[in-house]
């Protein structure tokens, strides 16, 4: 866990250093213009490199290894590949020139860094913060087991900048871009219209009891549509049987209704008028929502994952409402005291992920 640690230590002080120098650089200083923000792109660079290096340079480490490593072999012996032909073609790139599947593992721990800092250093208010979230919320962890997922997801966040500005054609193209690597980044389609929503303690209250009270029946249809799906095969399969299948994903429940509820909290109480604050805070209920489905269908989790993903950019803002400074600080103790609790829970007692030792080629 040290490596982990260091890695995202030293990416928060890069990226602390690449928010104070941006900072100058905006205020258009003559003549120091050009420095601060050559020093401010360095800085950005220096703080994606830990998180990256950890991630590319790791052997054997992820739940799905194994499994992308034998894909790798069957695509390029023609045998069979994934349904997502940009996928494909990345890994019989891999192969032609010569790089192999380690190559492949550096590209997927590449793009899926890239399109994440570059959504932090374009959205976010807290880079630092929103590294920090997007270690102790696991998808760092997670990024190198579900390795198209995690491209996919951090591509639709830094596409969440055409849903803040309204642009659906290019939000649309990146969403099928991003299809092309993972499928399940066509769940993000919804979310240009949902983010649009106003946000209402009555409306959340009436939708989250509505589903309660047809969550039986809800469960049923979602058992039935999936038997006319490509997804079928799961329900029988290896990876649907076991302690874990079917059971209602409680403790992952429990923790994002604290969370929402926190969200909602600040949103309604300090009315920040902020529209991404508003889209980000649907998308998330959305994902709390999906939670509720974990019992008919387990992989249902990663649709959650994929709605959850905005908590990276979401988090500084609900920290920066809170203009009591003595309360902040407490909030962000809070905050950071219960990421870590759940993160430590899913990583060393359930041993999601596969990260648990780190492994490096060195």
């Amino acid at each position: 866990m040290i490596w982990y640690i260091g890695a995202v230590v030293l990416s928060m002080l890069f990226a602390s250093a690449a928010q104070r120098l941006k900072g100058k650089a905006q205020l258009n200083v003559v003549g120091g213009t050009f420095h601060y923000r050559s020093s401010y792109y360095f800085m950005a660079v220096m703080s994606f490199l830990p998180l990256f290096l950890v991630a590319a340079l790791r052997s054997e480490v992820g739940t799905d290894w194994p499994i992308y490593q034998e894909y790798y072999d069957w695509i390029n012996a023609g045998v069979k590949g994934f349904s997502e032909k940009l996928f494909n073609l990345m890994n019989k790139f891999m192969s032609v020139t010569g790089l192999g599947f380690r190559g492949l593992v550096v590209l997927v721990a590449f793009l899926s860094c890239l399109f994440l800092f570059k959504a932090i250093y374009e959205q976010s208010i807290s880079a630092p913060l929103a590294i920090l979230v997007f270690f102790l919320s696991s998808y760092y962890f997670a990024s190198m087991n579900q390795m198209r997922q995690a491209i996919s997801m951090p591509i639709m966040l830094y596409a969440y900048k055409h849903v803040r500005d309204r642009k659906f054609w290019w939000y649309l193209l990146w969403c099928l871009l991003a299809s092309t690597i993972h499928a399940s980044a066509l769940v993000y389609l919804p979310l240009y219209f949902i983010a649009q929503i106003k946000p209402s303690v009555r409306r959340y209250a009436v939708t989250f009891g509505v589903i309660l009270v047809t969550l039986p029946l809800l469960h049923w249809l979602l058992e039935v549509f999936m038997r006319y799906t490509k997804y079928a095969w799961y329900s029988t399969s290896v990876f649907n049987v076991g302690d874990e299948a079917n059971n209602f994903y409680l403790l992952g429940f429990l923790f994002q209704l604290v969370m929402f509820i926190i969200m909602a909290y600040y949103r309604f109480t300090a009315d920040p008028k902020d529209k991404v604050y508003d889209g980000m805070l649907n998308s998330y209920f959305v994902s709390l929502i999906l939670l509720l489905f974990t019992p008919a269908l387990s992989q249902i989790l990663r649709v959650s994952q994929s709605f959850g993903y905005c908590q990276i950019l979401l988090i500084p803002r609900v920290i920066n409402c809170e203009k009591n400074r003595t309360r902040r600080i407490v909030l962000y103790i809070l905050l950071v005291g219960l990421y870590t609790a759940k993160l430590l829970y899913d990583t060393y007692s359930l041993g999601w992920n596969g990260v648990i030792p780190y492994q490096s080629i060195l």
